[in-house]
C-alpha cells in the first residue's frame, strides 16, 4: 500500500489523465502509425505517441521514449506473420497506458487503484501502466515514469481532439519529421507550443564489455590446421522470462550454433544479457578447440550476430555470410518454443 502522499498524488494525477484519455476514445479515428511527440519537461527527451485500438484489440496511448523508442517502433511496424514475435522484445522502449479487463491486472496494480478509491467495472475499463525495455518482461512504472507519463496522456489528448477532422497537424511530407509539443516556462509556468522536429540520429550497437579469449585464439591458430564445414550462428532472447530474487525478470541470450549440413547442434547455453557479447565470442573459441576444427564459413542471419563474430572470424581467417535463413538453427528454435509451451512456465 501506497504511503507516501506525495507519490500518491502522482499516481492519482495519472489515473485521471488516462480516464481523460480513454473517455474521448481516441483510437476511433487515430492509426497506429500516426505518431506524434511530446518532449519530457524533466529530461528533454521526446516520446513519441502512438495510438492503439482502432483493430479493436488493444486498447492504449504507447510513449515511445527516444530516439531509441522511435527505431523500434518502425521496426515493429515491419513485423510479418511468420516472424519470430520474441524478437519483439529486443526493440521495445515505451511507457504503455492501456485499458484491460481486471483478470489482466496483478496485485501491485489493484493495491494502487484501491488506495486512490477508483473503481471499475466492465471490459476494457481497468488502468494498466507498464514501462518496457529492450530485452526485459513488461514491468511497473517507476516514480521518474509517471509524471512524464501523465504529461504524454495531457498533450495527446490536446493533440488528438484537434486532429479527429484534420489531421494536416501531424501529416508531413517526411518520414524525419514529427509534429512535437514543446515546454516553455513562462512567467514560471510551463506553457505549451507547437514545433516539427527531426528525431535524434539512432543505430544498433552491440556493447563492449570486455576483451574475448585472444591468447586462447592463438593457440588455436598454432595447433590446429583443419578447415572444414559449415556453421549456423545465432543470438536470440530465450522466450521464457528469466527472474532473480526481486529483480525484473529478464529474457536472456540463447548462444546456439548448429552444424549447417548434419543439422546438429554443435553448441548451446543461455546466457545472461550482462556480458553477452564476450560471453559468446569465448564460447565460439572454446567450440573450435572442443571440435578441433575451423569451420570454412561462419552463417548469420542479422547485423547484431555479424558484428559479435566479425572480431574473431577475421583472425581465424573465417569466412562470415549474411543470410535471410539459417534452416536448421530456425527449427531448433522453434523446437525449443514448443517445448516450453508443453510445460507449466514462469519466473
Amino acid at each position: 500500500m501506497i504511503k507516501d502522499a506525495t507519490l500518491l498524488a502522482s499516481w492519482m494525477a495519472l489515473y485521471d489523465a488516462a480516464l481523460n484519455f480513454k473517455k474521448i476514445e481516441p483510437w476511433k479515428w487515430m492509426y497506429d502509425d500516426e505518431l506524434f511527440g511530446v518532449q519530457d519537461p524533466v529530461s528533454g527527451e521526446i516520446g513519441y505517441c502512438c495510438i492503439l485500438g482502432n483493430l479493436e484489440e488493444v486498447f492504449a496511448l504507447n510513449v515511445y521514449l527516444g530516439a531509441e523508442g522511435l527505431f523500434g517502433h518502425r521496426i515493429m511496424q515491419c513485423y510479418r506473420d511468420g516472424d519470430p514475435k520474441d524478437d519483439l522484445v529486443l526493440v521495445q522502449k515505451c511507457l504503455m497506458a492501456s485499458f484491460e479487463d481486471r483478470g489482466r491486472l496483478v496485485k501491485e496494480d489493484l493495491d494502487i487503484i484501491k488506495a486512490l478509491g477508483f473503481k471499475f467495472r466492465g471490459k476494457n475499463a481497468w488502468p494498466m501502466f507498464q514501462n518496457y525495455q529492450p530485452g526485459y518482461f513488461p514491468w511497473f512504472l517507476t516514480n521518474d515514469d509517471i509524471p512524464f507519463l501523465t504529461t504524454a496522456l495531457e498533450q495527446a489528448l490536446e493533440v488528438v481532439l484537434r486532429c479527429r477532422d484534420d489531421k494536416s497537424l501531424i501529416t508531413t511530407d517526411r518520414d524525419d519529421l514529427f509534429f512535437v509539443r514543446m515546454p516553455e516556462i513562462e512567467n514560471n509556468t510551463v506553457v505549451w507550443r507547437d514545433s516539427y522536429q527531426q528525431p535524434a540520429h539512432f543505430s544498433i550497437a552491440i556493447p563492449d564489455d570486455g576483451h574475448f579469449d585472444e591468447v586462447g585464439l592463438q593457440r588455436l591458430l598454432k595447433n590446429i590446421k583443419k578447415r572444414s564445414g559449415t556453421w549456423e550462428f545465432d543470438l536470440f532472447h530465450y522466450p521464457e522470462p528469466i527472474r532473480d530474487g526481486e529483480e525484473r525478470p529478464c529474457f536472456p541470450y540463447t548462444y546456439l550454433v548448429m552444424d549447417h549440413k548434419s543439422g546438429l547442434a554443435l553448441d548451446m547455453e543461455i546466457i545472461s544479457l550482462a556480458g553477452y557479447v564476450k560471453k559468446a565470442r569465448d564460447r565460439i573459441i572454446s567450440l573450435v578447440e572442443r571440435t578441433k576444427s575451423f569451420p570454412e564459413q561462419i552463417q548469420v542471419r542479422n547485423g547484431r550476430a555479424f558484428d559479435i563474430l566479425k572480431p574473431i572470424v577475421d583472425k581465424l581467417g573465417v569466412k562470415l555470410s549474411k543470410v535471410v535463413k539459417l534452416p536448421h538453427l530456425e527449427m531448433c528454435r522453434q523446437e525449443l518454443v514448443k517445448s516450453l509451451s508443453r510445460g507449466q512456465r514462469g519466473y
